[in-house]
This record gives structure tokens, C-alpha cells and sequence, in this order.
């Protein structure tokens, strides 16, 4: 990664008009499971197997099946956990909070005897004489496992324009090198790998940037006009950008491939299937608020295939690995998992579309280095 960066893209939208607005209602799917937490969650992750579910809470973490029967519940000094990843193996947990000082957990798991032990606790802090940073309010585990990325938020009266802070954390010495932390003006909760785990994503106030973890030089970035509802990076390099206008755009060359532009409904996405073919969406009709629901959009198509109960105040989701169910949850301690395991299943064929011109100017704010000393 290079030294900090608000990277800022103009890029022109093809629109795509979607079917979904002339296609007949779809009946809303109810949940396999539900549970009321009675407390504040604020993350989620499957474990790769597809048969436990982590959730950050405000009391610490807790472990579920996939009919959300507790398993265990993790304490710790940290208190309030914010965001939750587990290694692509499975064999760790990681956890990101704050009481006193911003912490990051990681806890070995045990899959044969279904425990876990504290592996590592540290600082986000650069300067332990100086704490400058309150929470640490995302994780994410990279798909090769050998790095740990985590955004933070500073404090106000340290410099109020500059608000979050990606860090990137070897696996093996749970060390950050300084000369990959990155400063994003305005940020929006908004963390993802590509999947060779050279590059991450951010949002922030009107788009969302990629940068490469080594150098800090840009991968890609857009400019939407509106906060990013969340960001999703799938196997097969396609990237998801929400909003207003939801953009898919090839995460290689960073060009649009596709785009959605509504005047009665918008999309705000931020999961893909495990193929590439199916987005999890919240669908808003600005007309007929009550009319909004959640759904799956067959990219290929254009149409929402699969409609669920809206639920508001979502803070996460999470697709399993296989593609069967999907997990969502809401600040307010709501957890609903639906099983959508008869999808059809078969490879993503997206179309092939005429990418905006590369010879146009596009406008760029050049990366500038982290204020850490």
C-alpha cells in the first residue's frame, strides 16, 4: 500500500435498464431462523464451513450455528467489538473493539473439541504515546491469510478532516509496517480484499478508491455522487459499487462493466454469491417506502429473482461459502438467516459492454502519504 490516500475517479455510467420494474411480484421468502439478541451487534462473519456464525456485538463476541443456537460467547477486556473476520482457513477469529484503548483480538479455534483460546491482543495505535485512534470499526482477513486489514476512526480534535485509518497486519507477527497505513478523508464503512490479496478497497463521502497494499498506488476508483451503501470485491475481480447508480466495474482495469440507474427504485448491495452471478441487495421504491424489501439480483439479468423482509438499521451481512444461506443483522440485535440454496446454479455470464473511452481525462487527486510520524 502507499502512504495514505483519497483517491478521487470520475466515471461515466452505462446504463443497463433493469426488467425488475415491469416484472410480476415475487413473494417474500421467510427466514430459516431468527433470534433477537436484546443488545446491539454491529458485524457478522460465516466461518468457511458455513455451520458457525460470529457476531460482533456490544458485550463481546458471539458464536452461532446456522440455526442461530449458541455455541459460545467470547469476552474480553475490550468490551464493545465492532467488526469480526475468521482466517480463510478457519482456524482463527479475529475481533476489533474499544473500551480504554482500540483492540484487536484473535482467538484459535478448535474445530475438532469446538473451542477457543486467545492467540494475540494489541494496540492499533502507532505512537503508544499517543491515542489518537477510538475504535477499530472493520476487519478483514485476506483470501491467502497472510494479512489483516482494519479501518479505524481518529479522534475529532486530533485533525477533524482526516477520519479513518487503514492499517495492514502480517498474520505471522501481528506487526503493522508503517509505510502501509493509509488516511481516508470523510470514510464510510467500506473494507475489502481483491481476491489475489494485492489490493483493498475503501469508501468514502461520494465513492469508494482500491489501493495496492505494497505501494500505496491506485487500482481503481469511482466517483458516485453519494456515499457507497457498501462494497463488495467478488472471486472473479467484479466489484460491486452501490448507490444511487450501483455500479459493477471490473476490478482489474477498474472500468464499468455494468450499471444500474432507477428513477423509482434504488439498490444498495453489498454481497456476492460465491460465483459471481447473484447480489444480495436492499431494493427502495422512493415512492412507497413500505413497498422496499431485500433481494437477490441476478446479475445476468437485471431482475430480482429472490425478495425478503427489509430489515432496517442493517449493519452486516454475509453470504456462506457454499452459497446457501445468508445471514444479515441489524444494530439493533435483530439476526435473520434465509436459505437460498436452490439458486440456479451455473457459472456468471455478464455481457459484454463498451467500457467508458480510456483516452478521456479522467480526474485524480493524487495519494498523500499518512500523518504518522
Amino acid at each position: 500500500m502507499k502512504k495514505a490516500g483519497v483517491i478521487i475517479a470520475m466515471m461515466s455510467l452505462v446504463v443497463l435498464v433493469s426488467g425488475f420494474q415491469d416484472a410480476p411480484e415475487i413473494p417474500i421468502i421467510e427466514p430459516e431462523s431468527e433470534l433477537a439478541l436484546n443488545m446491539e451487534m454491529y458485524d457478522l462473519a460465516w466461518h468457511p464451513n458455513g455451520h458457525l456464525l460470529a457476531v460482533a456485538t456490544q458485550v463481546g463476541i458471539r458464536i452461532f450455528d446456522e440455526h442461530l443456537q449458541e455455541v459460545d460467547a467470547l469476552t474480553t477486556d475490550a468490551g464493545i467489538f465492532a467488526s469480526v473476520t475468521w482466517s480463510p482457513d478457519g482456524d482463527q477469529l479475529a475481533a476489533g473493539g474499544q473500551v480504554d484503548f482500540p483492540m484487536i483480538y484473535v482467538w484459535n479455534y478448535d474445530a475438532v473439541d469446538q473451542i477457543f483460546t486467545v492467540h494475540t491482543s494489541f494496540s492499533v495505535n502507532n505512537n503508544p504515546d499517543r491515542q489518537d485512534v477510538v475504535m477499530v470499526f472493520l476487519l478483514e482477513w485476506s483470501p491467502d491469510g497472510t494479512k489483516l486489514a482494519s479501518q479505524s476512526t481518529f479522534l475529532p480534535e486530533r485533525n477533524p478532516s482526516i477520519i479513518g485509518r487503514v492499517q495492514i497486519w502480517d498474520t505471522t507477527t501481528w506487526e503493522s509496517n508503517p509505510d502501509q497505513v493509509a488516511e481516508v478523508l470523510n470514510f464510510v464503512r467500506v473494507l475489502v480484499w481483491n481476491p489475489e490479496s494485492t489490493a483493498i478497497a475503501v469508501g468514502y463521502e461520494g465513492g469508494a478508491f482500491a489501493y495496492y497494499v505494497d505501494d500505496l498506488s491506485s487500482a481503481w476508483s469511482v466517483y458516485l455522487a453519494t456515499d457507497p451503501s457498501g462494497v463488495a470485491w467478488s472471486s472473479t475481480n467484479l466489484v460491486v459499487v452501490p448507490g444511487y447508480n450501483t455500479l459493477i466495474i471490473d476490478g482489474v482495469t477498474g472500468q464499468t462493466i455494468y450499471a444500474y440507474d432507477f428513477t423509482e427504485y434504488v439498490y444498495y448491495g453489498n454481497a456476492w454469491n460465491p460465483d459471481s452471478r447473484y447480489l444480495f441487495v436492499d431494493v427502495s421504491d422512493f415512492d412507497h417506502p413500505n413497498n422496499s424489501t431485500s433481494g437477490i439480483l441476478d446479475v445476468t439479468t437485471g431482475e430480482i429473482i429472490r425478495t425478503f423482509e427489509l430489515l432496517y438499521r442493517r449493519w452486516a451481512m454475509d453470504w456462506t461459502q457454499d452459497g446457501a444461506r445468508i445471514a444479515v443483522g441489524t444494530q439493533d440485535g435483530i439476526i435473520k438467516i434465509w436459505n437460498v440454496s436452490d439458486l440456479p446454479d451455473q457459472p456468471s455470464n455478464l455481457p459484454t459492454i463498451t467500457p467508458y473511452p480510456t483516452d478521456t481525462p479522467v480526474p485524480m487527486m493524487t495519494p498523500t502519504p499518512s500523518g504518522d510520524g
